[in-house]
């Protein structure tokens, strides 16, 4: 607190009897005439009860809420003026914000706001009196911005408004262009925010910010200037009760301009903080007998400051002598004048003294070069208020070292340059560890970048995607600006919802994951497999998910084609034992079923032998034969062994590797011999008319040659076109224009074959299990389920290949075979 403040508080103090006899404000008559009609007084007298006034408890001296929580200020005097004057008493509430009043008094439940701007959103809901308070709204800043007047002196930097209020609209809609607007809670908070250099100046009333610049104890603020805006200050009333409204008016009218200027000077202080208002000074004038003992106060205070003096230059001592931070005063020319010990040792000196004796030209002995010490002259000349800039020094020993300097000029009574005080602080530590996080982030950064793997960054509470490599951006087919800033749920990339909720349960509750394997859909809807490996770790003091995701699709394809290899061998050599077993008895039943038709043979000369030596007559053993259909079933005995005669074989196929030397073929000439046999193959014509089906050949005519065995490709595409021709055969309605597509081009490594229908298609339920041996959806009798077992059996095993299908039911079916490429025979052997 200033010696002015404190000889201004201590003379009121001494002159306090002659404040009490100067006249008070002198209030009107209770209940006076006003010109109420009727039916005010009635609405008056029966509406006790909805004479809610709510008021600002943070907008001293205009109204507030004092220590004992009574409504007070200049706006509490005027309400109590027009109570008394209409004979009402108000049920006074303070409001937790200003907001809230706005809100209740459009609601109706508060009737009265005592102190309130008139705008034309305001007008929606409240009625506004005439105003009977104007007070101008001026810039607050430090005084260390000396130059600053208006709100232009302030471009770019960050002023600041209470919320709501209309100094904020005041700012949007005249400054939003140049100034950084800051919205504060109140006043209170604003000008603290101006003090402590949060922000860099506040607009607000006079009256207000002189009073909180008092209450705070802020003496480095200062009212820098006025702006083009006044606070035109009415009580407002809420239009749910437009009786009061015309009442108030009528009460306010009665209340006299010598009534508002007396209030005004109660609470206006007009030379800011630790100034003296007309009142005051006006009173000091009546109180001049009181002369003497404002003279002994005087002695008094100056004892009392003497000893302050001395208190505060000790503290000032303990707390130059023990600072962590370099504090120093040099001459222009660059002497200097006084350093504390952190200096001192900071440069290398064990103590303050020997600094100042070795120490004699600052330029030569402390900075690296002569001249880095005109760059530290140029920006004070440029801000002679203060700069703060980064610069090298060197040591006692010749090393550098890198710092902050904060300094300011010290001018004399004729304004010129006197001294330079500043501070410095080493910050080689903090630079060394900068460079290190640099070096870190740049390493991490490549890293993140040219990883193989997708790699993402999701926020952990709103899950929002902070960052992704290249990498992830083609896992899912998004771009960059479609994916961040979004949710992984916007993206739609978890096609299974529990999956989602998994990986979060479980990072939440601090648990990494580990190969966790999930379904993934990217933005053209096709669905992938992937692993995923995560963690939780802070970024900017946030938790992140930090996440690798690899598309393990083609291996999840890769691991179905071994699982279903080891299902093929280990069926084999199953099905080997039962062919074997099957053999023996099956060759007895076909030799038996053979020798009874030929032995009831009319037409065989042993059989008519041995009829005529038992007296059989063989023309009617035919006829009985035939009319009990002896000669059918022998017939069908033969057939059904032939079958299972055939099925054995193609188990001993499926089960024994192929004998055939691989030579090397061309698979053109293969698929076109292929065709031909479809074709040409009796069941095809007969029962499923092969010559419907429009057949494509899409062939490569550069296409290579491969190492195979030609009769086992055959069998291969032969037994793909026969599935292909009987399942668009079953389809109903029948398909109008039924098509087969034989493709045949080079991969990287294999020549590929594609055979492809417009059928109806494998369920998913069917198409895991396509491969197995003997599972066929053919009705009984039509199929040995051996088919395609064996053709896959053919490509994996005799061939080194892959085969896999690809089905959407409804659409049709796509099985593609790679075979790898042969340069010569003897690699194809």
């Amino acid at each position: 607190m200033g010696e002015k403040t404190i000889l201004q508080r201590v003379g009121l103090i001494v002159l306090v009897t002659a404040l009490i006899v100067v006249s008070p404000l002198g209030g009107a008559v209770r209940g006076a005439d006003v010109g109420l009609t009727g039916e005010e007084r009635a609405w008056l007298s029966d509406n006790q009860d909805k004479l809610v006034l709510w008021y600002d408890r943070t907008f001293p001296p205009i109204e507030y809420a004092s220590e004992r929580g009574e409504f007070r200020g200049m706006a509490a005097e005027v309400m109590a003026l027009i109570a008394s004057r209409l004979g009402i008493s108000f049920q006074v509430v303070p409001a937790t914000s200003w907001p809230r009043l706005l809100e209740v008094l459009e609601s109706g439940e508060a009737a009265v706001a005592p102190v309130i701007a008139n705008t034309p959103e305001r007008e929606r809901f409240a009625l506004f009196s005439e105003p009977y308070i104007n007070i101008p709204v001026v810039v607050i800043t430090t005084k260390n911005r000396t130059r600053a007047r208006t709100l232009e002196d302030f471009k770019g930097l960050r002023v600041a408004a209470v919320q709501g209020y209309v100094t904020e609209t005041f700012l949007r809609e005249n400054y939003a262009d140049i100034l950084e607007i800051v919205p504060v809670e109140n006043s209170r908070a604003g000008l603290r925010d101006v003090a402590f250099g949060l922000v860099d100046a506040m607009i607000e009333n006079m009256a207000v910010g002189v009073y909180y610049i008092e209450e705070q104890k802020l003496p480095n603020l200062r009212v820098a200037g006025p702006t083009d805006m006044i606070y035109h200050l009415s009580f407002g009333v809420s239009r749910e009760y437009p009786l009061l409204y015309s009442a108030m008016n009528k009460a306010m009218q009665t209340v006299s301009d010598e009534e508002i200027r007396a209030v005004e000077k109660r609470w206006i202080a007009l030379d800011g903080p630790g100034g003296l208002n007309r009142e005051q000074i006006q009173r000091i004038k009546v109180a001049g007998v009181f002369l003497g003992s404002l003279i002994i106060c005087l002695g008094l205070i100056t004892i009392f400051m003497r000893r302050k003096l001395r208190a505060s230059e000790e503290r000032y001592r303990a707390i130059f002598n023990n600072a962590p931070v370099g504090i120093f005063r040099t001459t222009i020319p660059g002497k200097p004048v006084e350093v504390n010990p952190a200096m001192a040792r900071m440069f290398g000196y064990a103590d303050r003294d020997e600094f100042m004796e070795q120490v004699r030209d600052l330029a030569t002995d402390i900075y690296p070069a002569p001249g880095d010490r005109r760059k530290l002259l140029d920006a004070l000349e440029a801000s002679p208020d203060g700069v703060s800039m980064e610069i090298d020094f060197k040591r006692k020993d010749g090393t550098s070292f890198q710092t902050i300097i904060n300094a300011s000029l010290e001018k004399d009574v004729r304004g010129n340059p006197r001294f330079i005080d500043g501070t410095i602080k080493d910050i080689s530590v903090r630079k060394r560890a900068e460079a290190s996080l640099r070096a870190s982030e740049e390493k991490f950064s490549r890293l993140f970048q040219l990883s193989p793997d997708a790699i993402i960054v999701v926020h952990l509470h709103t899950e929002v995607i902070r960052d992704a490599n290249e990498a992830f951006f083609r896992l899912c087919g998004y771009t960059r600006e479609e994916c961040l800033g979004r949710m992984t749920t916007e993206l739609q990339f978890y096609p299974i919802p529990e999956d989602r909720e998994v990986i979060y349960q479980r990072l939440r509750a601090g648990e990494p994951l580990i190969n966790f394997e999930l379904k993934a859909r990217r933005k053209d809807g096709e669905i992938i497999h992937c692993s995923i490996a995560s963690l939780v770790l802070p970024i900017d003091g946030e938790p992140h998910i930090l996440a690798v995701i690899r598309d393990i699709t083609e291996a999840k394809k890769m691991q179905e084609m071994m699982i279903q290899s080891e299902k093929m061998v280990s069926v084999g050599g199953i099905a080997a034992g039962i062919a074997h077993e099957i053999n023996n008895p099956l060759g007895i039943v076909l030799q038996a079923a053979q020798n009874l038709e030929t032995r009831t043979r009319t037409d065989f000369w042993k059989n008519v032998e041995a009829a005529e030596a038992v007296g059989l007559d063989l023309g009617l053993l035919e006829a009985y034969m035939q009319r009990r259909k002896l000669d059918v079933f022998i017939a069908d005995i033969q057939s059904a062994a032939l079958r299972a005669a055939s099925i054995v074989r193609h188990m001993l196929d499926f089960t024994r590797r192929s004998e055939s030397v691989l030579t090397v073929c061309d698979l053109g000439v293969i698929i076109q011999r292929a065709l031909t046999l479809a074709q040409s193959d009796y069941d095809l014509k007969k029962k499923y008319d092969f010559k419907r089906i429009d057949v494509r050949l899409e062939i490569d005519p550069s296409l290579p040659r491969v190492g195979c065995t030609e009769t086992e490709i055959e069998q291969v595409l032969l037994n793909l076109l026969r599935n292909a021709a009987q399942a668009m055969n079953e389809v109903q309605p029948p398909l109008e224009n039924p098509w087969i597509t034989v493709r045949a081009a080079t991969e990287t490594d294999a020549v590929r074959i594609v055979v492809e229908d417009n059928g109806p298609g494998i369920p998913g339920d069917v198409l895991p299990r396509i491969f197995e041996p003997f599972f066929t959806t053919k009705a009984p009798g039509q199929g040995t389920g051996l088919g395609l077992s064996v053709s896959y059996f053919i490509i994996t095993k005799n061939h080194g290949g892959r085969m896999r299908v690809e089905s959407t039911p409804g659409t049709g079916t796509r099985f593609i075979i790679d075979l790898p490429l042969a340069t010569t025979p003897k690699e194809a052997s």
